[in-house]
């Protein structure tokens, strides 16, 4: 499946088992071999209600917006969790059986512009070891190394990472250049 069968799409509230299922999927394949064990499982801790309540709560809420990625034979395969206002992305996950098609990419630009029509010139995000590639090959710069904090209180080592100039369909805004960006 290529980005091209992807639809973009607003998540709704009967998504939400969905998305936790493809993240805990995504972080428990694709990081396993940057993050030892304990860290995917406070990263992503098996799928059950408390976190499809959360998921739930989180596409409701007017702080961040969700979009997900939408086969055609109606499978999701990916989401993007960010606030356009603040220009920052929290999440973006693909199925592990679809990474490598385009469709992180096809999510990411939305995002941006998104973002860009909010009237923000640049975009944030921590970037787990494993998606630093993928983001560079965006355009990102790696800032600084940075550390999450998890729901249970577990540190996972990630980077700080930022996008600028955005530019919007009728203007681009400029930013100042960025001085000494990290290259880990």
């Amino acid at each position: 499946m290529s980005a091209s069968t992807i639809h973009i799409r607003d998540a709704r509230n009967e998504d939400a088992e969905r998305l936790v299922l493809l993240h805990y999927a995504a972080v428990h394949e694709s990081a396993k071999h940057d993050y030892p064990q304990n860290v995917l499982d406070a990263w992503s801790p098996p799928p059950e209600d408390a976190r499809f309540a959360w998921m739930r709560w989180r596409i409701d809420s007017v702080d961040s917006h969700v979009l997900v990625a939408q086969g055609q034979n109606g499978s999701i395969n990916g989401f993007c969790m960010f606030s356009a206002a603040d220009g920052v992305i929290h999440a973006l996950y693909v199925s592990p059986e679809r990474s490598g098609n385009g469709i992180g990419r096809q999510l990411l630009q939305r995002v941006e512009a998104l973002v860009a029509t909010h009237g923000n010139g640049q975009i944030s995000l921590n970037a787990s070891k494993n998606a630093v590639r993928f983001y560079r090959s965006q355009g990102y710069t790696v800032i600084r190394p940075a550390t999450q904090k998890l729901a249970n209180g577990e540190a996972m080592d990630c980077y700080e990472m930022i996008k600028r100039p955005l530019a919007s369909a009728d203007t681009a805004v400029e930013s100042p250049p960025l001085h000494g960006p990290y290259e880990p």
